[in-house]
């Protein structure tokens, strides 16, 4: 019986930084190598998604260090 390979997904909101940031660098070095092919025009709109991640994270970390700096 062959074994079961579906992986078990996390949700990018439980990424760490490190792992958003290096998968954008992997993602990006494959879009430079692969410019053409199928599967790094599909890649785009994951890469979105993991960039509006990140700006969101810098979003509520300024937001975090405003309300430090007031009190």
């Amino acid at each position: 019986m062959p074994k079961d390979t579906e992986t078990t997904r996390i949700p990018v909101e439980n990424w760490t930084n490190s792992q958003l940031h290096d998968t954008l660098y992997a993602a990006s070095e494959v879009q430079g190598l692969f410019p053409d092919c199928e599967f790094t025009k599909q890649l785009e709109s994951f890469l979105d998604m993991l960039w509006d991640e990140v700006h969101h994270r810098e979003d509520e970390e300024d937001k975090e260090a405003e309300i430090l700096e007031t009190q």
